[in-house]
Order: structure tokens, then C-alpha cells, then sequence
């Protein structure tokens, strides 16, 4: 297989029906629920989308991990799912590049063989080591550009949303995971992609009072929520 982005037929969406999502991942997704938190942005937009969700992960799982497992490999196929998240672990994109490349490849073929499109799940670097986000970003966009995946930028939207505001912690403790916020913002980004809409205004109704009023408020979430939907949209492929 070479570099170059495959011709794919257009991705078609019914969204008069629940879009079912499958995210295969590790603590970076099932943190504070991203897959739930995107579930309620759809129940919250205008119109409302209804979206159901299933998960499979693995402590500190790589993709690799993931293609071992025969669980998660048959749920891919039996689902007849609409959209298939991929996150492969925090250090795969700067320690094994190979080994993920190799493995999300194997993993695509079998979710467009269900008649699926897949999402990289692009993830941010710790806290410590914010110049390994161009590591990670390497790796996610050229597989997006193998495979015409889409392409959900959240360390695009980490970054960019750290650079509005430097006092912005989206870390939780432990200066590797997501906090709420951080999460959250993961949400808004797949929001974006999927829904082709920006989540501006939705953190009042997906957030607790204590979240949103620590968080910044109306002012800073609208921003952050429009930094998510500006992030996604130039990285998009036609579906």
C-alpha cells in the first residue's frame, strides 16, 4: 500500500435513525466518558440527533492489543455500526509508530468490510511534553491520508484551545489523562466531525452547575466549543 489517500465512495448518513458509534480505545476515551458525553451533545443540539454507543477497551491497550483480541474484532463485524472510533494508547504514535500504522490498517479493512467508516481518535501528549503533539499529529493524519479515514483533531483542539487561554488546565492530576474539560472538549470535537455543527452553547445542558461555572462559564466554553468546530472542519474528508 503506498502514501497516498484511497478513492473511497461517499460515506453516506441516515440520521433519521440512532447512529451507532463503536469506540475501541483505552483510559483516554472511557475517562470521564467521552463516548457518553458525545451521546448527550447529540441529545442537546438543535435539531437532536439520537446516538447509541458501545465501547471496548483494554488498560493501557494499543491498537495491536486491540487486533489480538477476538472480541473486539468480531463486535466490528456483527455490529453494523455507522461509525468506528480508533485510539490507539498515548505513547504508540512516538514509541511504535509501526506497530500502530500496521494495526489501525488491519483494523480499517475490517471496519469498511462492515460497511463502516472509521474515526481516528488523534490524542494529546502530557502534560510535561507539549512539543511531542507534532509526533502524534504525524502519525494520525498520515493514516488518515492512507486510509480516508476521518479524522477527529483533538490534540489540534487541546493545543489550540491552550494557546487561547495558557491558564487552561485540561489534565487531570496525574498530567497524562483528561479532566472533565479536557474530556469534554474531546466530545465537542467528534461533535464536530460528525455532525458537521458546532457544540457552542451545549455545555449548560451536558455540564453539572459546579462544571460550568468553574470551567469559565458561557464566555470561555463558547469559545472552547468553537475552537473544537474551527479545529475539525479544514481536516474533514467528504463523506
Amino acid at each position: 500500500m503506498t502514501g497516498k489517500m484511497r478513492e473511497e465512495q461517499p460515506f453516506l448518513r441516515d440520521f433519521s435513525r440512532p447512529l451507532r458509534i463503536l469506540f475501541i480505545g483505552n483510559s483516554h476515551t472511557y475517562r470521564h466518558d467521552v463516548p457518553a458525553t458525545l451521546v448527550r451533545l447529540a441529545g442537546a443540539a438543535e435539531p437532536a440527533a439520537a446516538v447509541t454507543v458501545e465501547t471496548r477497551f483494554g488498560e493501557g491497550a494499543s491498537l495491536a492489543w486491540h487486533w489480538g483480541n477476538p472480541e473486539t474484532v468480531q463486535v466490528i463485524g456483527r455490529g453494523k455500526w455507522d461509525y468506528v472510533v480508533l485510539q490507539e494508547r498515548s505513547g504508540g504514535p512516538i514509541e511504535d509508530r509501526l506497530s500502530m500504522e500496521k494495526h489501525a490498517l488491519l483494523l480499517d479493512r475490517r471496519i469498511r468490510d462492515a460497511g463502516a467508516r472509521t474515526i481516528l481518535y488523534m490524542t494529546w501528549p502530557r502534560r510535561d511534553k507539549p512539543e511531542m503533539q507534532g509526533t502524534i499529529a504525524a502519525a494520525y493524519c498520515g493514516l488518515q491520508a492512507r486510509t480516508g479515514a476521518l479524522l477527529a483533531p483533538v490534540g489540534f483542539v487541546w493545543a489550540r484551545c491552550r494557546s487561547t487561554f495558557p491558564d487552561l488546565d485540561l489534565h487531570d492530576p496525574d498530567g497524562r489523562h483528561a479532566n472533565v474539560l479536557g474530556a469534554y472538549l474531546s466530545a465537542c470535537t467528534f461533535f464536530a466531525l460528525i455532525f458537521r455543527r458546532s457544540p457552542e452553547g451545549l455545555a449548560a445542558t451536558v455540564l453539572s452547575p459546579g462544571e460550568y461555572s468553574s470551567f469559565g462559564g458561557k464566555e470561555r466554553l463558547s469559545v472552547l466549543e468553537r475552537i473544537a468546530h474551527e479545529i475539525t472542519g479544514p481536516l474533514r474528508q467528504p463523506s
